[in-house]
Order: C-alpha cells, then structure tokens, then sequence
C-alpha cells in the first residue's frame, strides 16, 4: 500500500521508495492513505498508537470510525469539498479512540493526483491534546489573574515590572501603563527601612518565598497596608527568571484589630474597676449592713433584708462579670487537666454556706477525675449552683448534684424544685443576656457557663425534673 500511494512523492523527491516506507513506518505522527472514496487502505503504526485500532481493523473502513460526533455535517461537507477540489485540507479535529476516549489532532489531508485525476489521499494527523489542555490551563490562568480581587505583579530579575493586573490599577491608582517599565518603588511610604527591603531582596534572590506586610503608598499619596507574598519564577534549568508577588489589602482588616485593640484595653480598665474599685465598695456595704444589724428595730429590719441581699447579689456579680471578662480578654486560652473534686466540692460548700434559706449538696460521692477546661471551672458550677437557689420560687430552694462518669467524659448534673424553664427558652437560656423566669438578674451567670464549657469541648443542655424542676447537665472530656 505504501509502495503504490508513495511512488509519484518518491519520484519528485528523488529518493528511494525504501526510504519514503521507513519514513512513514517510523514516523511519530499518525498517516494513513484512502482511495477516492475515503475508505482506508493503509495505516503506520502511529496511526495504531494514537487511536487504537491496529491495521486489519482500519483497513477497509473510512475515517468514520473516529468520528468524535464533536463537528456537524457542515464541517465535513467542507472538508470534502476542499480535497475533492484538489486543494489541501488543514484543520484541528476532535477523533474518537477505539475505547471511546476522545483526542484532538492537528490534520492535514491532501489529495493524491495521478494522470490528473485524483486517486486517494493522504491525512497525516498530529495529536495535540496536550498542548489544548495547556492552552486552555494557561487561558484560565490568565483569566484568574485578571479578574483576581488580589493585586498581583511580575517583575523581571532586576525588579523591573512586566505585567500588572487589573486589581493592582484599582488599588494602586496607578494604570498598567505607568506601572510597566517602573520598580515596585513607586509604591514606597517610607514607613520601612533599608534593612527590610535587603532581607526582602535576600530571601527571593536566593529562590525562597518571601511573606510580610508592607504599609505601601497609593498614587494620591494615601498609605494602604498589604499582606504581600513575592515568589521567584524558575526556568527549566531551574535558575530565577522572574518574580511575582501577590498582594492582598488588608487596610480595613488593620483598621478593625486597632479598634479591637482599644476595645480591648478599655476592658481591661473596666475589670479592673470591677475588680477593684465597685467590688471593695460593695463589700463595705456588706459589711456595714452586718453591724446595723443591732441597732435597726423590727420595722426596719425587712429593709435591712433587702440592702444585704441586694449587696450579696451585687457582689456575685462582679465575680461573674471579673470571670467573664477575663474569658474575653484572653487569646491563647489552653485547657488543661483540672480535678473535677476540687472544683465541685468546694463551690457546693460554698454557695450551701451563703444561702441559709437553701439545701444544696451532692448526692452520692464526686469521683476523683480530671477533665479538660482550665482554672475558670469553679465559676461554672458557682454560677449554675447559685442560678438553681437564686431563681427558686420555693421557700427552702433544694438543690443536688450528681456526677456520672463514662469512658471518654463525665457528666455532672445539677437538680433544683424550682419553677423549671419552658420548652421555648431551653435552646436559648445560655445566650447572652438571657434570664431565667421572672429573673431580675442580668443573664450573665448562664451566658458565662455556656461560654466556658464550648471552650473547654464540651457541652451543657438544661431538661426538666420530674416531678418538678430542671436539671442542668454539663459534659466535660475525661483527661
């Protein structure tokens, strides 16, 4: 086959047919050769790589047999319309493998003439998939890049820019125009010294990624601060060809940790106000409250109640709100072991000894375990204790704890015979602000346990007590 659709090419390269057969044969693109008609009759073993079919199963066939369904009647009519002519056909073409897999091959058909009329053709076809796939990865790339919310730069080894995206326009002030051709100079505050912009140039020169943020100056002389990431770009010997930096804004975001910084200190002034100032005010009113004791008559003793209670309450509140601010004011809080005896036992004595009126104990023994939170878990249970006597309706509240102990965890329970809390308000009693029923107090006892039992990993869910009552459950993680 190759000798008799090879021998006129032979003829006018003036070599032998030997030659032009092992031309064909060893040749990394795939040829085959049809009659008028377009029926195959010879393939070279590229043909057979690319597609699949081995000789005998093309021999014979047409083209068709890789026919993608990709093109429409119009491109094949084409197609035929141009060799039949006599001219050469060249086009990309989606062809369908043997096994259903489909490739896209650069094609180029041209007839073959013999005594003026033309006998068959000849297609040699060039898989470039790959170099599609690539095409369409580097469009993306370039599509990303442009419509990126980042600025990014690339700079060639000297500093000098080539390409600047639009984000760097529009965050910059400076058009791609002015940009290209200038150094990432233009861009200086003034806010950093030599020495940064020597390790700067340090670090990318020697082909690691640098990471910082740089306080930078926009065209209108307004100062922006980004999060800038510069990375070199390596050729294929591995040597730095370019560099590319990306650039995020992170102004609003700075602007936000300032406030969140004062914030922050002025709560730092608050507790110390609470911790200090409003709390040894209110232990003098406690403690004077005690010495009229003896000198108020009878008529003013219900008032006396009052004011001792209302300073109690008064002073349990700065505890919480000391516990809950120090919760806000920490950043690197880590749980560690805590003996759960330690700190349930001493808070059930102690909340047992400030109500008179109260019963408040455990039931059965607290097991000898430690669990994971930190040194704020006595203030889970103190306020959760004094939540369960505080908004009691009955006139000796009675309060009991039990601790049950499983594999991984430890659940403590803690009963009152108080009014109970509606279906409605479960899910939201530990939300900031909320109270119990005809509560005057603030909400923020149960906002601080809620608070502190998710950072400690576990977890607190309030059920109601039969025959009355509710039931406070707290899960922490056994160490």
């Amino acid at each position: 086959m190759v000798e008799r659709h090879g021998r006129g090419l032979v003829r006018k390269l003036g070599g032998s047919l030997t030659t032009f057969e092992e031309a064909v044969e060893s040749a990394t693109v795939a040829i085959y050769f049809t009659g008028p008609d377009g029926t195959i009759s010879y393939v070279n073993p590229a043909f057979e790589v690319f597609t699949g079919y081995c000789a005998d199963e093309a021999i014979g066939e047409t083209p068709a047999i890789l026919d993608s369904g990709e093109h429409d009647e119009e491109f094949f009519e084409d197609l035929w319309e141009t060799i039949l002519d006599g001219r050469v056909w060249e086009g990309e073409i989606h062809n369908r493998r043997k096994d259903g897999s489909t490739y896209v091959a650069d094609q180029t058909i041209a007839p073959i003439v013999r005594d003026g009329e033309i006998s068959g053709f000849a297609a040699i076809q060039v898989d470039i998939t790959d170099r599609k796939q690539d095409k369409l990865e580097l469009r993306t790339f370039e599509q990303a890049v442009e419509y990126a919310g980042h600025s990014l730069i690339v700079t060639d080894t000297q500093g000098r820019i080539e390409y600047v995206n639009p984000a760097f326009e529009e965050i910059t002030g400076y058009s791609r125009e002015e940009a290209i051709g200038a150094t990432p100079a233009i861009l200086n505050s003034g806010e950093h010294d030599d020495e940064f912009y020597r390790r700067l140039w340090e670090t990318i020169l020697s082909g690691e990624v640098w990471h910082a943020e740089l306080v930078n100056e926009r065209r209108d002389g307004e100062r922006f601060i980004v999060d800038q990431t510069i990375a070199p770009i390596l050729d294929d010997e591995g040597d730095i060809e370019r560099f590319v930096a990306v650039n995020r804004d992170i102004t609003d975001r700075k602007e936000i940790e300032r406030k969140l910084l004062n914030q922050r200190d002025d709560l730092e002034i608050l507790n110390q106000v609470v911790r200090h100032d409003i709390r040894n005010d209110l232990q003098l009113v406690v403690a004077y409250a005690e010495m009229l004791g003896d000198h108020v008559d009878d008529a003013g003793q219900s008032f006396l109640d009052k004011v001792r209670t209302s300073a109690d309450n008064a002073v349990e509140l700065t505890k919480t709100a000391r516990v809950l601010s120090d919760v806000m004011l920490q950043t690197d809080a880590e749980r560690t072991a805590v003996s759960l005896l330690g700190a349930l036992e001493s808070k059930v004595r102690e909340v047992d000894s400030a109500h008179d009126h109260a019963t408040v104990s455990v039931t059965g023994s607290v097991p000898d375990v430690d669990v994971w939170a930190d040194e704020l878990l006595e203030s889970v249970f103190r306020n959760l204790l004094r939540n369960a006597v505080q908004h009691n309706d009955k006139d000796e509240p009675v309060v009991t704890v039990s601790v049950t102990t499983h594999d991984d965890s430890v659940s403590i329970r803690v009963r009152d015979n108080g009014p109970g809390i509606p279906d409605s308000r479960k899910d939201e009693i530990f939300g900031k602000g909320e109270k119990g029923i005809d509560s005057p107090g603030t909400g923020l006892g149960l906002y601080l346990v809620g608070t502190l039992v998710d950072r400690y990993g576990g977890s607190v869910d309030v059920f109601d007590a039969d025959p009355e009552g509710s039931i406070f459950q707290v899960e922490l993680e056994r160490v």
